[in-house]
């Protein structure tokens, strides 16, 4: 297995949003997601979610304002909590 497939073990504690940026910025191009035939990396589920967070501000969302998430089951919906969460939602 290489290093970008090799599961990801966490030691400690920590906030999931922590975890996954730590991940992001350590091993950028591992897999942070595989569903179906979609992989993302943790670089792509950071971009995405980056991306809709700066949005999400735009219209307001800050702390303590909820965001609801209307989406289907898919890949999409992981960035798109990420990104209500960096944005400072809850």
């Amino acid at each position: 297995m290489s290093d970008s497939t090799m599961p990801l073990h966490v030691s400690g504690t920590g906030l999931v949003p922590q975890l996954v940026g730590e991940q992001a910025q350590a091993r950028p191009e591992a897999a942070a997601l595989v569903a179906g035939s979609t992989t993302l990396t943790y670089a792509d589920l950071e971009r995405r979610a980056n991306q809709l967070a700066h949005y999400l501000q735009a219209l307001g969302v800050g702390p303590e304002k909820l965001v609801a998430l209307c989406i289907a089951r898919s890949p999409e919906i992981v960035g798109a909590a990420r990104a209500a969460l960096k944005a400072g939602g809850a």
